[in-house]
């Protein structure tokens, strides 16, 4: 069996640090190493648990949301297309944020966020605008400490279906 160099061209690397994170982005055509890494460092709240990438902006380019475990909100990042970001804004969403999913959960053409906060137990959603900014949250009681979210139509309804696995559920 012949070895295949991985080519990571125009790929990205994202890093979740102690409040921040990273975006590394290879500078050359070649295979890379971890000296050939161009890094753009973006500040988060506390502890960032988690990230999801869509267009949230209806730009034709990758977004970026970031949870924030101890900080209590998420950070929405508008990608520039060139593996740089703008922070668009945070979205306070409940107690201890891990998980975080991207979906269009009411089917108006609009991604919306969905975050499952293990300090309160719920799933907060939050509805898009279409232009990368969202509503409020709305908090929905889902068991003990849930940590990650799932987002697909598992049923084929054409309708989004969300997964919140319970930990320390009984």
């Amino acid at each position: 069996m012949a070895t295949r160099k991985s080519d990571f061209r125009r790929k990205l690397l994202i890093t979740l640090l102690q409040g921040s994170v990273i975006v590394a982005e290879p500078l050359q055509a070649e295979p890379v190493t971890e000296c050939d890494i161009g890094r753009f460092t973006y500040p988060m709240g506390v502890n960032p648990a988690d990230v999801a990438i869509a267009d949230l902006n209806n730009d034709g380019t990758d977004d970026m949301v970031v949870s924030n475990h101890q900080s209590d909100n998420v950070y929405v990042l508008s990608g520039r297309g060139n593996g740089e970001f703008d922070v668009l804004g945070s979205y306070s969403v409940g107690n201890a944020p891990w998980g975080v999913g991207v979906c269009d959960l009411n089917r108006d053409r609009k991604l919306d966020l969905v975050v499952a906060n293990a300090g309160s137990y719920t799933l907060a959603v939050l509805l898009g605008n279409g232009d990368g900014t969202f509503n409020d949250a709305s908090f929905y009681e889902v068991g003990s400490s849930p940590q990650s979210v799932t987002v697909a139509d598992f049923n084929k309804d054409g309708i989004p279906d969300v997964v919140v696995p319970n930990p320390e559920a009984e």
